[in-house]
C-alpha cells in the first residue's frame, strides 16, 4: 500500500516518537492547502519549511522576517524549531528559499514536499 505524507509531517512524527508527546501549534492563516504540482512531483510550489536555531532566532523574530517577505507562517512545529511558510503570490519559490536561508539563525530551508511510503503490505 501505498501512502502520502508531507515530509514535515514524517520528521515532525519522528521526532514525536523519540522524545514523548508533543504537539504542534497551527497559526492563524488560509495557507496550507496542497498545490497542483504537489500532486505531480511531489514538491509544493508554495511552501518552504524553515528551521532555525531558537538561541538565535526567536520563533517571533522570525514570524516577523516573514511577514517582511509578505509572506505568511502557516504551521509552527513545537517539538522541533520550525515554521511552515507560505510564500507571497506570485514569488519565486528558489528566491524565497535562498532568502531564508540567509536570515541569521536560520539553520535550513526546504520545499514542502510529499513523500510516498512503500509500507510492503500486500495490497
Amino acid at each position: 500500500m501505498n501512502s502520502i505524507i508531507p515530509a514535515a509531517a514524517i520528521a515532525a512524527a519522528m521526532l514525536v516518537a523519540a522524545s514523548g508527546c508533543h504537539s504542534a501549534t497551527t497559526l492563524p492563516a488560509t495557507g496550507g492547502q496542497p498545490v497542483a504540482d504537489a500532486e505531480s512531483t511531489g514538491v509544493s510550489a508554495t511552501t518552504l519549511i524553515v528551521s532555525y536555531d531558537s538561541a538565535s532566532i526567536g520563533r517571533s523574530q522570525l514570524e516577523a522576517e516573514v511577514r517582511k517577505r509578505r509572506a505568511t507562517a502557516i504551521y509552527s512545529y513545537r517539538i522541533i524549531s520550525a515554521i511552515a511558510v507560505k510564500i507571497a503570490p506570485g514569488a519565486d519559490i528558489e528566491a524565497e528559499r535562498r532568502a531564508f536561508a540567509h536570515i541569521h539563525g536560520v539553520t535550513a530551508v526546504q520545499r514542502d514536499r510529499i513523500l510516498h511510503l512503500d509500507t510492503g503490505a500486500p495490497q
